[in-house]
């Protein structure tokens, strides 16, 4: 056996006890031993290749900072140094990460409205999982030397969870709005209403997943101007939006452990 058939095949059985050594999953304000009934705030948190982070926080603390349940975006450049940034859509609202402990805990600070919440989170489910990671990252509707993107697509699979699952969280409106799907079977496609239950919906198409261990094991090896598959969206109360989707960043950072 040559060594490059070698190594391949070591990549083929190493793939299975793979874990990801980032903080990429959702986390709570309330430990997974707690009572799900008293989370107040929940976030989706995704790294990248380039160590950029993007955190998605859900205010579901009953109309302290709003009016009621709102998703706000934040995107920092070094995951490993927390996040420290605005809301990157505009709205009224900063938020602060530390530096995440073992990749599962972190201290937050939620400013939005004027109103001031500072609270531990715990990592509920890691991501992303070891057959769909070249799935994971952000996504727009135009290539990245063409027009200017209008939809935009963070989309995350999870680790350990059977069958696999998805989150994804799009915006069509530069950040002013964002509705967040979850889907408990990715292997069927993705087809799903919104989690807020704004009667949004959401249906992705993916080109097929490679097989290619190095591809797996290394997702930047897999070219990511091309065409990665198509989305329809419906707004609430309009008609939908058909496009195609081309992926921007590659998730996660690469710190991979065995």
């Amino acid at each position: 056996m040559n060594n490059k058939v070698l190594l391949t095949v070591c990549f083929f059985f190493l793939l299975s006890g793979m874990a990801w050594a980032v903080p990429d999953g959702v986390y709570k304000d309330v430990a997974p031993s707690g009572n799900p009934e008293d989370v107040k705030y929940a976030l989706y948190v995704q790294t990248y290749e380039s160590q950029a982070i993007i955190a998605v926080l859900l205010d579901n603390s009953g109309g302290a900072h709003n009016a009621g349940q709102r998703l706000y975006a934040f995107l920092g450049s070094e995951y490993t140094a927390g996040l420290d940034e605005d809301e990157i859509g505009g709205a009224d609202a900063h938020l602060t990460l530390s530096p995440f402990s073992g990749d599962t805990t972190a201290e937050a600070v939620f400013t939005a409205g004027g109103v001031i919440a500072a609270f531990s989170i715990y990592r509920w489910t890691e991501a992303p999982d070891t057959v769909f990671t070249d799935l994971n990252g952000i996504y727009k509707d135009q290539p990245p030397m063409g027009a200017t993107p209008l939809f935009n697509l963070y989309f995350q699979t999870y680790h350990n969870v059977t069958p696999t699952s998805a989150i994804a969280i799009v915006t069509d409106d530069s950040g002013a709005s964002f509705f967040a799907f979850l889907d408990s079977d990715v292997e069927d496609g993705f087809s799903e209403f919104d989690l807020l239950k704004a009667e949004a919906h959401l249906g992705l198409t993916f080109a097929p997943v490679s097989t290619d261990v190095q591809a797996i094991v290394m997702p930047s090896s897999i070219g990511i101007s091309a065409k990665e598959g198509s989305f329809a969206f419906t707004p609430p109360g309009e008609i939908p939006v058909t496009g195609d989707i081309y992926k921007y960043f590659q998730a996660p950072a690469i710190e991979v452990v065995f």
